[in-house]
């Protein structure tokens, strides 16, 4: 589905590469400001990122600021130790890039109770939109 006419730019913010794949048309369709949390390469240390960057390319889709940063164990080991530093800097630089990149719409993976990754996304994405309102008055 399009975005309404009203919306300027969209952004996907995902916690993994290949997530964007369930959402190939609206991609194609909206072109959007892509962030990405980690690299993908999970327990196995094997990155997945290159594939999705020839996916986003195709489409005419724009990497973000935040872009395979971390591995899934960092991601991990930063929820264990309390971390909660290096998330406030990334909702904060999505934050900067919402407005910088006068986005309008944000799609982004659900919180499931199942990977604890995609609920920390999820809860970055709202933290990011507040911010950018908040902070900035961009009202996403």
């Amino acid at each position: 589905m399009p975005l309404p006419a009203s919306f300027r730019r969209a952004a996907l913010v995902v916690a993994h590469p290949s997530h964007e794949l369930r959402i190939h048309g609206w991609l194609e369709q909206t072109r959007p400001y892509v962030c990405i949390l980690t690299d993908g390469a999970g327990r196995s240390g094997e990155p997945r990122l290159s594939r999705t960057s020839e996916v986003l390319a195709r489409v005419g889709a724009t990497q973000g600021v935040v872009y395979g940063r971390l591995t899934d164990l960092e991601v991990y080991a930063a929820i264990i130790s309390g971390d909660s530093e290096l998330f406030a800097g990334l909702v904060e630089e999505l934050a900067q890039a919402f407005v910088s990149e006068q986005i309008d719409c944000v799609v982004g993976d659900g919180a499931e109770g199942y990977n604890v990754t995609h609920d920390i996304c999820r809860v970055m994405i709202g933290a990011a939109v507040d911010q950018a309102e908040s902070r900035y008055g961009h009202r996403v």
